[in-house]
């Protein structure tokens, strides 16, 4: 019986070939502060622990194949799922969020790989998908002012550009691009310090991609720190300063983006612990 070729099926699922002399390339990275100091964490329970900086003005993508552990490790950051063993610090203090509201109060958003099942209510309208984190924003003594919560929706739809009717139609009515550009806007109408994107261009065509690529860029150039978590090389390079590659939830390679090749990249995916 031939023996699996975890390298070629790697390469015929990305497109891109692969070379035995590939090797990781480790150069100074862009960004500023420290953001987010990660000691010690366990992504994945059987997994060895991980030590990552996430900087400050720098968009930095995760990519790995399925089972890397790159949902869990954002997860983790967020206080969603079950927490693994480990060390975060925030701005410099300590940071052990136990639900996602600790983590929004610290100024981290994160937009999930399944927006149907973790981010959209059926039947709920834009404007209450977009504000149900913040209501605070737009209620006072308890009371929510519809007002204010669609002079917001209008607001979103319009800076990303979504094709809808208005602020009340249902999400559940919009084509799966204007469900992500919803999803998006929801989690950049307050500037977030970390904003996590899981899969953020999966099911959406070219122009939502760009449009949601361009507004996760300006997050950075702003002085946030963006992780952005895919399987896509192409994805991957369409935004990102850094480059991490996960293997069954470890770090197997770190790199400056323009200094790191596709064929690396791969080949750091298909690594075996």
């Amino acid at each position: 019986t031939k023996p699996f070729a975890f390298d070629e099926a790697v390469t015929a699922m990305l497109g891109e070939a692969m070379h035995a002399d590939s090797g990781s390339s480790v150069g100074t990275l862009r960004g500023g502060e420290t953001a987010m100091r990660i000691r010690g964490l366990r992504v994945l329970r059987e997994s060895a622990p991980i030590d990552l900086d996430l900087r400050d003005g720098e968009v930095t993508g995760i990519i790995g194949l399925i089972g890397a552990g790159k949902t869990e490790l954002l997860e983790s950051l967020f206080g969603a799922g079950k927490r693994l063993p480990g060390e975060l610090e925030l701005d410099g203090s300590p940071y052990a969020p136990r639900h996602p509201k600790d983590a929004v109060a610290r100024g981290v958003h994160l937009v999930p790989e399944d927006r149907a099942a973790q981010g959209m209510l059926p039947g709920w309208s834009i404007a209450r998908t977009l504000s149900l984190p913040f209501l605070a924003r737009i209620a006072s003594g308890g009371v929510l002012h519809r007002g204010r919560e669609n002079a917001v929706a209008a607001s979103a739809i319009r800076d990303f550009r979504v094709v809808a009717t208005g602020p009340g139609q249902s999400v559940d009515a919009l084509s799966g691009g204007n469900q992500q550009k919803v999803m998006v806007a929801r989690w950049m109408q307050i500037a977030p310090k970390l904003l996590l994107l899981d899969e953020p261009f999966r099911g959406v065509d070219i122009g939502a991609r760009r449009e949601i690529s361009r507004r996760a860029s300006e997050q950075a150039e702003r002085g946030a720190c963006v992780v952005v978590a895919t399987s896509d090389v192409d994805e991957l390079r369409e935004m990102a300063d850094r480059i991490v590659v996960m293997v069954e939830g470890r770090v197997a390679l770190d790199a400056r983006a323009d200094e790191v090749s596709n064929e690396q990249i791969v080949s750091s995916m298909s690594e075996v612990a």
